[in-house]
């Protein structure tokens, strides 16, 4: 198996990078109320400032997509698959069976057209829903983030059992379009962007090659192609390593802001990005 994984600012001025703090401090992140505040990076240009003119650079293309359905509670070996809203659980079909603590969701049992089970967000400029067009390896439906026009910002979410401890997190991915602004899928403790660990398609216009982006770690892409990305998350010792499709791209990265567990999956943009982002065989596991 492959081994991967992984704005809006009204003033004139574009804020800090993600993990500085205004002055120059790095000792601690600055805190922004929106990572979607923060455009995407292009290699060293932040392309998260969506006032930034970037120019020309060529970058590598990256595919993104939505993240499927219903979450998967695995805690209990044996137990039925539970979906979690953060206040009560619903009995859903498993997406996937794991052992120990996790979530899967594959989209499989997910009407075509349809929001994704379990997956909050709606919005008339930006649409989350089940498709089964051109899916990746082993799938036959996927989860599909389309925004037209840069009309506000969208977040997309689902939330399922704390994880905590070592963290195994694998996804597929592709992103067939998308201007300069922030893009992204993240896995989040509590819907905080600072605790998180975020893979980002960065282009610096929408003419030029994209980038993806593990942790800020950039690697080639080709806008149109499905990606397999896994991460593994040391949350005992704060570190993460990514990987795309076996390649080994983020190595021990120290997380800036180390969380507790995770709890969340989300997709981010910022008010003015337009693309479109589809996400695949999702499965958050504990593996120690």
């Amino acid at each position: 198996q492959f081994e991967s994984l992984f704005g809006d600012n009204t003033s004139t001025e574009p804020p800090p990078a993600e993990g500085l703090m205004a002055g120059g401090d790095t000792t601690r992140p600055t805190p922004i109320a929106d990572d979607s505040e923060i455009p995407a990076i292009k290699l060293d240009v932040p392309e998260e400032d969506p006032f930034a003119d970037i120019g020309g650079a060529h970058l590598s293309e990256t595919k993104t997509e939505d993240a499927g359905s219903g979450s998967v509670d695995l805690s209990s070996a044996g137990a039925e698959p539970k979906v979690s809203d953060g206040s009560s659980t619903t009995a859903i079909p498993a997406a996937m069976e794991l052992a120990g603590s996790g979530f899967a969701q594959n989209f499989e049992d997910d009407p075509v057209g349809q929001a994704p089970a379990g997956w909050s967000g709606s919005y008339d400029y930006a649409t989350l829903t089940v498709r089964d067009d051109s899916p990746p390896a082993g799938a036959s439906h996927y989860m599909a983030y389309v925004k037209k026009e840069g009309a506000g910002k969208a977040y997309f979410s689902t939330k399922f059992p704390n994880v905590d401890g070592v963290v195994s997190v694998e996804f597929d991915l592709c992103c067939n379009d998308k201007n300069k602004f922030l893009l992204g899928f993240y896995l989040e403790k509590d819907e905080d962007f600072q605790q998180s660990v975020h893979t980002k398609i960065l282009r610096s216009e929408a003419q030029t090659a994209p980038t993806i982006h593990l942790q800020g770690e950039p690697a080639p892409y080709l806008l149109g192609s499905w990606a397999h990305i896994k991460y593994v998350v040391d949350l005992n010792e704060g570190k993460v390593d990514g990987y795309i499709d076996g390649t080994h791209i983020a190595r021990g990265l120290k997380l800036p802001q180390t969380p507790k567990y995770f709890n969340t999956l989300a997709i981010r943009d910022n008010i003015n990005t337009t693309g479109e982002l589809l996400i695949g065989n999702v499965t958050v596991e504990k593996i120690s």
